[in-house]
């Protein structure tokens, strides 16, 4: 049967984006944060959170209200990563003197 293996190609196709959670199109991005001290080195203070994001909106939202704890907690700056790639940053978590 003409073109049936193409149809199975398709399906499978398919089936992993869905397992993966992603569209056809593969437009599904995770959006996280990377915390970062003043000279760009990774956070990496006891409980610090792993948050990720289905869009950029949830995740500054999240930034907006936890900076300061995230301040408190020993980050400096922090880069907004989409799906691993720099979208922005580093951003200063410190008030303008």
């Amino acid at each position: 049967m003409p073109g049936s293996r193409s149809a199975r190609l398709v399906s499978l196709a398919a089936a992993t984006d869905e397992a993966r959670g992603t569209d056809e199109g593969g437009d599904e991005m995770t959006w996280t944060w990377q915390l970062e001290k003043t000279d760009g080195t990774a956070a990496t203070s006891r409980g610090l959170p792993k948050e990720s994001f289905g869009s950029q909106g949830d995740a500054e939202s999240w930034l907006g209200e936890n900076w300061r704890s995230l301040l408190e907690a020993g980050v400096d700056q922090v880069t907004l990563l989409d799906d691993g790639t720099p979208e922005y940053g580093p951003m200063s978590l410190h008030p303008a003197s």
